[in-house]
C-alpha cells in the first residue's frame, strides 16, 4: 500500500473513532485542522483511549514522551504522528 493511501486510511479510521467514541453523540463538524483539545473533544481520559486505539488499530507503539498536545491536537496532527511512527517501525534493509 502506498504511503498516501495508507495515510488516507489512517485519517478515516482516526476520524471515525473520534466521531463515534469521543464526541459521545454530539454532532460537531470536524475537519482535519479542528483543535480537538480546545474544542473539548480530547481530554486526559479520551487521550488515553485514543492512544490505546492507535496502538491496537494502527500497529504502532506510543511512547510516554510522545503523548504531547502537538501530536494529538488535530486529526491532521494525529495522522502525521501515526504515519511517522509506522514508517519508523518498518524494518530497514540490510
Amino acid at each position: 500500500m502506498s504511503t498516501t493511501s495508507s495515510s488516507l486510511k489512517t485519517m478515516a479510521v482516526v476520524r471515525a473513532f473520534v466521531e463515534e467514541e469521543l464526541l459521545n453523540g454530539r454532532k460537531e463538524k470536524l475537519d482535519e485542522n479542528t483543535d480537538l483539545i480546545a474544542e473539548g473533544v480530547i481530554d486526559s481520559l479520551s487521550l488515553l483511549r485514543l492512544t490505546t486505539f492507535l496502538e491496537q488499530n494502527c500497529r504502532i507503539q506510543v511512547e510516554d514522551e510522545e503523548i504531547v498536545p502537538e501530536n494529538f491536537r488535530t486529526l491532521a496532527a494525529i495522522n502525521a504522528f501515526v504515519t511517522k511512527r509506522q514508517e519508523s517501525s518498518k524494518p530497514q534493509g540490510n
